[in-house]
């Protein structure tokens, strides 16, 4: 039978102020991932998210500044009990207060992709019958399709890592730890984590990984 939880949503809200805590994960499947936010009292940063993502205010107003495709920075204010939707990839610094809570959903986009590419790497198998494709120079038939499969294959690995990424970052806000680097603690440059959000290491020390 499939399990349907129904979530209070203000009771969720009570309890991440008694806990001191920000984000609450409500649940998460392959497909999407929902939790609830808690406002902060200063400033969110510019970030970039590469899912798909809708916040919806529970209680309170959020100010939703974000960067247009000409980097001109514009704002939307959206009511309580209203919903946004953001596209992947674009910059955007959700500002609202800590009495404020939003519900928000992403990872769509990844997952779906990654499903989707790896659809399409199966289907190279089942519709070219690899055994009947002709492998030799002049059709390159056989070489074609072997390299649109393996990239199918990788790009769907590189999506679902990706999530798996966005998961522990997650995981980090919630403990209080994100954007500081998981080997020394030193605090992750604002740029970096607007560049990669799930940035587990500060600029020295990826150097230090990347030199062996």
């Amino acid at each position: 039978m499939v399990q349907m939880p129904i979530i209070d949503l203000l009771s969720q809200a009570r309890a991440l102020v008694q806990t001191g805590r920000r984000v609450s994960v409500l649940w998460q499947h392959a497909d999407t991932l929902v939790f609830l936010a808690r406002g902060r009292e200063y400033r969110s940063e510019f970030h970039i998210n590469p899912s798909d993502e809708t916040m919806q205010m529970i209680k309170g107003e959020m100010r939703l500044h974000y960067r247009t495709a000409d980097g001109k920075e514009a704002v939307a204010e959206i009511p309580e009990a209203s919903i946004i939707y953001t596209p992947a990839g674009t910059p955007h610094s959700p500002r609202f207060s800590p009495d404020a809570f939003a519900l928000i959903s992403e990872r769509v986009a990844l997952t779906g992709q990654a499903t989707r590419l790896e659809d399409e790497a199966n289907s190279l198998i089942e519709d070219g019958e690899m055994g009947d494709v002709q492998f030799d120079d002049e059709s390159g038939e056989g070489d074609t399709m072997v390299v649109e499969r393996e990239r199918d294959l990788a790009l769907s690995a590189h999506a679902r890592q990706t999530v798996v990424a966005l998961d522990a970052a997650l995981e980090r806000m919630a403990n209080g730890t994100y954007g500081y680097s998981v080997v020394s603690g030193a605090p992750i440059p604002r740029e970096r984590l607007e560049a990669i959000p799930w940035a587990t290491l500060c600029i020295s020390c990826a150097r230090v990984r990347s030199s062996g």
